[in-house]
């Protein structure tokens, strides 16, 4: 039997799966890729559009209630003032109060 040199290695079965490989992997970075541009444009698109708006007012009336109810607290054995308790009183989502309150209170 004639040696082949190098032209035997394109025939093997090692070969035709790293070749495999390797086109999946290209498709895999592609999907990647792919994947991370539609979440720009969706989060784009979607902007502030799915986060409640209140206004000013609201905003101003939470943050003093956080305010009195956190001075209030004057002794250990006071009910803890928390989150919560804002969320009780004015019927908003744990994540709105804290939007509202640590976020805004920046501004």
């Amino acid at each position: 039997m004639k040696a082949k040199g190098w032209n035997n290695h394109e025939d093997t079965y090692e070969e035709a799966i790293r070749r495999e490989m390797l086109k999946l992997k290209e498709e895999n970075y592609n999907l990647k890729l792919d994947l991370k541009e539609l979440t720009k444009v969706f989060y784009k698109l979607l902007g502030d559009k799915n986060m409640t708006k209140f206004s000013d007012e609201f905003v101003q009336k939470v943050q003093n209630f956080y305010k009195e109810g956190k001075k209030q607290k004057k002794t250990k054995n006071d009910k803890a003032f928390t989150i919560k308790d804002i969320v009780e009183k004015f019927g908003i989502l744990p994540n709105q109060a804290k939007r509202i309150l640590y976020r805004r209170g920046e501004k």
